[in-house]
């Protein structure tokens, strides 16, 4: 119980806040451009979204490319929906049982790899704004 207030109190700092929220904000980006099919560019709003947590957090005590990750964890988890997709073709490739389970694991693997690739790809974008940001300053 003591954990998990630690981790809700950590939460809600502004090293946490800011990232998780520009991340939030990406996600309804993200989704947008998979409706409109436009699958060659999932990862802008994210990396944008991580470049300004980046470029925010530059001055900070907080590391840039570290909020870079968080944003990019965050706006990553619209790939979990985006996986879902794939989970209801499932019932129409096969009926056996053990297929069935076995699909659903590598989606949910998969998903879990998403997430982690998005805020490999926010810790660059991160590192980019940060760089970015001490030029503009210096």
């Amino acid at each position: 119980m003591m954990h998990l207030s630690k981790f809700t109190k950590r939460l809600f700092t502004d090293e946490w806040k800011i990232p998780i929220a520009v991340g939030l904000i990406s996600i309804p980006f993200s989704v947008l451009l998979v409706l409109l099919s436009i699958n060659n560019y999932l990862i802008a709003p994210v990396f944008l979204s991580s470049f300004l947590s980046g470029y925010l957090f530059y001055a900070e005590h907080t590391s840039s490319t570290r909020a870079g990750f968080r944003t990019g964890l965050v706006g990553g988890v619209f790939v979990i929906w985006y996986s879902l997709n794939f989970a209801t073709v499932i019932f129409d490739i096969t009926r056996s049982v053990s297929r069935i389970v076995f699909y659903i694991i590598l989606v949910g693997v998969t998903s879990v790899f998403g997430v982690l690739l998005f805020g490999i790809y926010g810790a660059v974008a991160g590192l980019i704004g940060g760089v970015v940001a001490k030029r503009v300053q210096s």
